[in-house]
């Protein structure tokens, strides 16, 4: 997952400009995110188009490890606080 901090419209423009980039996102190989600097909303791109993020749970959920978190799944995730004292 890449996090981008800059707006929706400078995003598009270098996934139009640049084929590589373009192709992850658009084919899911990758997830991208932008956070707007100005508003701080969060938009991740979906079919592509950016759409609001809408968290899928009122409290962000915790693991000890990425590995325990991702374990058993095959698809994308939620965010999640990784912390390893746990």
């Amino acid at each position: 997952m890449f996090i981008v901090e800059t707006s929706v419209e400078a995003i598009l423009r270098i996934l139009e400009r640049n084929e590589g980039i373009g192709k992850l996102c658009r084919n899911r190989w990758v997830r991208l995110a932008v956070l707007d600097p100005v508003t701080g909303e969060l938009s991740l791109f979906q079919s592509g188009v950016f759409r609001p993020y809408q968290p899928q749970a009122g409290v962000l959920p915790r693991a000890a490890s990425s590995v325990d978190w991702y374990r058993g799944w095959r698809d994308h995730l939620e965010f999640a606080e990784i912390d390893g004292r746990l």
